[in-house]
């Protein structure tokens, strides 16, 4: 787990789920602190840089206790990362993701390093919605995509096929990390 882990992420706590989640939990993340009067009380808008979505995806990911339906871009956020890697593990959560890498928009738990190889800078937006045709309707894209992308011969994430698979996965990425760790070391 990572050294400081944020109020928002309560992967260790069972019994902290979606189960009665309003759109309401997640006000403390904007920058003003709370919505508008008019807002939605079925979906949000957040924007990165202007609101924390790294805190809104922790605390609701690390609070899915069913299912776990997602598609997203580059990141460098470790604990996010190890929110996903401990769902990815837990075999009473149904887990699919399809990882984008098409856009060259980052590169995944690497500190200090967003982007990759021809780095594009986006005005990324975080969505968060509960009304359950809009779920339903999303979720049902998401497997699509996911089946498309698998079809065209897109690696699949670990996340997305077998529990065993993300263990080794995981596995080797702190193999790797402790490589480059060691050679920093010599370096130093």
């Amino acid at each position: 787990m990572a050294e400081n882990v944020s109020a928002s992420n309560v992967i260790s706590d069972v019994t902290q789920t979606l189960q009665t989640f309003d759109l309401l939990e997640l006000q403390q993340y904007t920058r003003e602190k709370s919505y508008s009067s008019t807002a939605s009380k079925d979906f949000h808008l957040f924007y990165v840089g202007r609101d924390d979505v790294h805190n809104i995806l922790k605390y609701v990911l690390s609070r899915a206790s069913v299912s776990l339906y997602m598609n997203m871009f580059g990141f460098d956020d470790e604990e996010l990362n190890e929110i996903l890697m401990q769902q990815a593990l837990d075999p009473t959560i149904t887990m699919m993701i399809t990882l984008g890498s098409a856009s060259g928009e980052g590169t995944f738990v690497i500190k200090g390093a967003p982007g990759g190889p021809g780095y594009l800078a986006q005005n990324n937006t975080q969505t968060i919605f509960t009304d359950p045709d809009t779920i339903n309707r999303f979720q049902t894209e998401l497997i699509a995509e996911h089946m498309t992308a698998k079809a065209q011969g897109y690696t699949v994430a670990a996340a997305s096929t077998t529990k065993t698979a993300a263990k080794t996965t995981a596995t080797a990425a702190v193999a790797k990390k402790s490589v480059a760790a060691a050679k920093r070391s010599k370096r130093n």
